[in-house]
């Protein structure tokens, strides 16, 4: 019959998959537990209750779509943005901005699209600065004035993208068939002699002009056979620049105006506002046409040529707005190495356009190092681009893998050096990463898995770790949103398809890997983190059911305080009478008062009536902190499968004030005349329990921490007998 002593010194592995739970051959095994909810591990080893929440206010509209964005310029100038339909709110230092008496806010026009695309927008920011992407609208821009006034309004331009796109037409064309040589194609008057060589593009279909019959009438071969023989207008696709030799009638300079002669006519009339072209070392912008048959193009140089020489046909390159669609917008962008990048247009899924180095609205392409450029994460499969996010290089995450791109060992991406790697290849979800120190964690594209992407010094190559394998089950439901609290602990938030939080204490200096779960009594929406002068602050949206109603409460994580959707009161001569819970109408909460739990209460009219009156109260919803601990490992599995007595259990606390081993009350109180009519002192050190009787191939514990008062349990020691 062993008889041992077994110490769990820590609880940095979190709650173990029960996948796991014979792995007695597992260091994590050790410092793990069954069960972890509503607590987290420290950097330290022990494990302590989680904060509770204090309420801030209702969101806007509590039937719709809310999400929290962090904005932050500066620890004193930390902002959580509400972003809801057609609208932004405003929060600061946990409190909601006002204006006149009534929450500031400013409208966010999305008439058009709904609002499942709140969570898909990606969003990067420059000092005051904040720009909002998604492929539905032209990228925003948000600027910061003051606490209460901001503007928004679309990013402006001074170049934007632009890309060998061809032309997109708006006359419908009827072809003679399908496939086939010498196929002649009518459709309203177009066509101009130039157009001869170029092709046309429809749903994978292919064909290359070969004569020009009238301006109504082209022959052409078919060199990848459609799908239709009628082709509606504006959805194919004219390839190339007219084939004419182009004649500018000036060098400059930048911002003149000059004319391009076509020698054989070939300008169409959509090519106004939409297109330049690039000419002798220079481009110029397209403002009009002119001419008999439109082969002059009225433009003004936006950078200056090197010479007024013609051009043969294939010198000169004719250049379309990339993003001249809706719809076709970049979903996702980022600041890397002072250029703005934008990303994920549904047309170039898979290409990166970045500005000229410090002027992040000027995209004009060439070949100096601080110009813009443009270019594809060409892999062997179809990777388009969800996120790009800026670190040792510029990362980019994709459905099907993971990419980086940098400019060489210690040298900068340029337009003439760059060098795009994939790297890994679990494929990423449409669930924006966050940053942890060298590493970017984000969602694998199944949605139940996150991963760490970052460069592996030891290995010497990048690398996508799964950094919630050993807690598999607590994220395999799906994920929705990352969050990141750096202070006063590192953790990793990952809200839950079902609302609740899975929350991870994680290092990699410490080897700490730690994945709890909480509930904070309805479902998580939305979670942001922002800093403070002393730590970090966690703003959640959690929707609740009050008093019969669906609300949305915006809440604010808040150390020492052990209720969800809280407030705060004091009187100085003391009351009985607490308002101000309108918000928890008809719900059943807890008070502390004075330092004492005064007990449970139902709020009505917004208000509780408390026994005894007291200067100061805390009063929410309560919750309960729950350890399950693993059956301990004696060395050789002689716990596993044999009956196992726990004689006695040692529990080693700092500074705290309740705690419960299955069911059984600890006593905290101490004894003395001036001591029985005191709140309760916190307490440190080593508290017994004994006798927790016999169980088959387990010691089964359930440590709990029922009332609103401090725990942190550092250790946990047991007295163990197992009859094999």
């Amino acid at each position: 019959m062993p008889k041992a002593t077994v110490i769990q010194t820590n609880f940095t592995a979190g709650e173990l998959s029960p996948r796991l739970h014979g792995r007695i051959d597992i260091a994590k095994y050790q410092n793990a537990a069954k069960r972890m909810r509503d607590v987290v591990p420290v950097q330290h080893g022990g494990v302590v209750r989680r904060e509770g929440g204090k309420y801030v206010a209702e969101v806007k509209d509590s039937s719709s779509v809310t999400r929290l964005i962090p904005f932050i310029y500066s620890t004193s100038d930390a902002y959580v943005l509400e972003v809801g339909v057609n609208y932004i709110r405003f929060y600061k230092d946990g409190a909601q901005i006002l204006s006149g008496g009534s929450p500031y806010e400013i409208a966010f026009p999305q008439t058009a699209y709904d609002s499942s695309i709140i969570f898909e927008m990606d969003y990067t920011q420059g000092e005051d600065t904040m720009f909002f992407f998604h492929e539905s609208f032209w990228p925003r821009r948000l600027r910061r004035f003051a606490d209460s006034h901001w503007v928004l309004d679309s990013m402006p331009v001074a170049n934007q993208p632009y890309i060998d796109r061809g032309e997109t037409k708006g006359i419908a064309l009827t072809f003679g068939a399908t496939s086939g040589t010498g196929i002649t194609v009518t459709s309203a008057a177009h066509w101009y002699a130039a157009d001869v060589g170029r092709e046309i593009l429809y749903l994978g279909g292919a064909a290359t002009i070969v004569a020009v019959v009238s301006p109504t009438q082209i022959t052409v071969n078919i060199t990848v056979p459609f799908s239709t023989t009628s082709i509606p207008a504006s959805l194919w696709t004219l390839t190339g620049t007219p084939v004419s030799e182009l004649t500018p009638s000036a060098a400059g300079p930048v911002g003149a105006t000059i004319t391009l002669t076509l020698t054989t006519p070939g300008w169409h009339t959509n090519m106004t506002a939409f297109y330049r072209v690039r000419i002798n070392g220079g481009i110029c912008k397209i403002n009009s046409l002119s001419g008999a048959n439109n082969e002059i193009a009225n433009c003004t140089v936006i950078r200056e040529l090197t010479g007024t020489t013609a051009a043969p046909y294939d010198s000169w390159s004719m250049e379309g707005d990339a993003f001249h669609l809706v719809g076709s917008y970049p979903c996702t962008g980022t600041i890397h190495e002072q250029r703005l990048n934008l990303g994920g247009s549904p047309l170039y899924p898979q290409t990166i356009f970045g500005s000229k180095i410090g002027e992040y609205y000027d995209f004009t392409t060439g070949v100096n190092d601080d110009d813009g450029y443009s270019f594809k994460i060409a892999s062997d499969q179809a990777n388009p681009i969800l996120y790009l996010a800026s670190g040792r290089a510029l990362m980019v995450f994709t459905y099907g893998g993971e990419f980086t791109v940098d400019g060489g060992v210690e040298k900068p991406i340029t337009p003439t050096n760059l060098q795009v790697r994939l790297r890994t290849n679990r494929g990423c979800a449409r669930v924006r990463p966050v940053r942890v120190d060298f590493e970017e964690m984000y969602v694998q594209r199944s949605g139940g898995r996150i991963f760490a992407f970052g460069y592996n010094a030891s290995a010497g190559d990048w690398a996508s770790s799964d950094i919630a394998l050993l807690s598999e089950h607590l994220v395999s439901g799906g994920v929705t949103e990352l969050a990141y609290q750096q202070d006063p602990d590192p953790r990793i938030y990952a809200k839950r398809a079902d609302g609740k939080l899975a929350v991870c204490s994680f290092s990699r200096e410490q080897d700490i890997n730690g994945w709890t779960l909480w509930d904070l009594g309805g479902a998580v929406k939305s979670i942001a983190v922002t800093p403070t002068e002393t730590a970090e602050r966690v703003t959640v949206i959690v929707e609740r059911e009050i008093d019969g109603d669906t609300v949305q409460y915006v809440e604010m994580l808040a150390p020492g305080v052990f209720f969800d959707c809280a407030i705060t009161g004091s009187s100085g001569p003391g009351a009985t009478t607490w308002a101000g819970l309108g918000h928890l109408e008809g719900e059943t909460v807890g008070a502390v008062a004075d330092g004492y739990y005064a007990g449970e209460f139902t709020v009505t009219g917004g208000e509780i009536v408390i026994p005894e009156p007291a200067n100061s109260v805390t009063i929410g919803l309560r919750y309960i902190p729950t350890i399950e601990p693993m059956t301990p490992d004696l060395g050789a599995g002689y716990a596993q499968g044999n009956s196992v007595r726990v004689g006695e259990v040692s529990l080693r606390f700092l500074e705290t004030t309740n705690c419960q081993v299955n069911g059984d009350e600890i006593s905290f109180r101490q004894i003395g005349a001036t001591l029985l009519d005191q709140p309760l002192e916190p307490f440190t050190g080593l508290k017994r329990v004994e006798t927790l009787g016999w169980n088959r191939g387990d010691a089964e514990m359930v440590i709990t921490a029922q009332w609103p008062f401090s725990f942190h349990l550092l250790s946990l020691i047991r007295k163990i007998t197992v009859n094999d």
